[in-house]
């Protein structure tokens, strides 16, 4: 008698089995194939990203070395090129060798909007933006004011932002051009005794201390040797 009862359970479950698969089948192998898919589209899509980064990382190399063995015209152009075509982060890494580039050429005023064009774009990365930033400072030393280069770098000089000590330089550079000797002699005295400045800026700081020490003493400064 269990016999029986066995084989009417397991005609049951086949039954029902059958059932369901009439029923979910086709929605069971849909799923499947859509996760065959899936995982082949985004093999697909590592490949493609891949192959791109690889391409985009040897066409700045091609950049670079066209604009260090060939002519600047031609790596900048190689660059643009680069920088409106490829993906990642070699367009920014690109915006930022055409201005540079633009610099060497003695485009100063092109290098320096090109720099303030990647600073005010807010999709860029803002690491990059400062430096953007700093560079084009840097080129206006020759040109504008010291109030101007304080207005560029007021963000970046204040006490809570890690550029400080860079910006600091700089506007204390501009000082110095200006004949703010005593002005210029403090923040750099302030500079080389903070040891929380890049060890390269102290350095700078102290070879500009001396460099400036006998203005400095003519206008009635302390002098270089006080570290007060």
């Amino acid at each position: 008698m269990s016999d029986v009862f066995r084989e009417v359970d397991e005609d049951l479950r086949h039954e029902h089995l059958t059932n369901l698969w009439r029923r979910f089948g086709l929605f069971a192998i849909g799923a499947a194939v859509l996760v065959v898919a899936g995982v082949a589209g985004f093999k697909g899509w590592t490949w493609y990203m891949t192959q791109q980064a690889e391409d985009a990382g040897l066409r700045y190399e091609q950049a670079v070395d066209a604009s260090e063995n060939g002519s600047q015209a031609e790596g900048i152009r190689q660059m643009e090129l680069l920088a409106q075509s490829s993906s990642g982060g070699y367009p920014a890494l690109a915006a930022l060798e055409i201005a540079g580039l633009k610099a060497q050429a003695g485009d100063i005023e092109g290098a320096i909007a090109a720099y303030d064009a990647f600073a005010a774009d807010s999709s860029n990365d803002q690491n990059l933006r400062n430096v953007a930033t700093m560079q084009a400072a840097y080129y206006l030393l020759d040109t504008a004011d010291t109030a101007t280069i304080r207005a560029r770098l007021e963000t970046l000089a204040s006490a809570d932002n890690v550029w400080r000590p860079t910006a600091r330089e700089v506007i204390a550079l501009s000082l110095w051009k200006a004949g703010s000797y005593s002005e210029a002699a403090n923040i750099y005295r302030e500079l080389s005794n903070d040891f929380q400045s890049p060890r390269g800026v102290r350095q700078r700081a102290l070879v500009m201390l001396n460099l400036i020490a006998p203005d400095e003493q003519a206008s009635g400064g302390t002098g270089a040797g006080s570290n007060q």
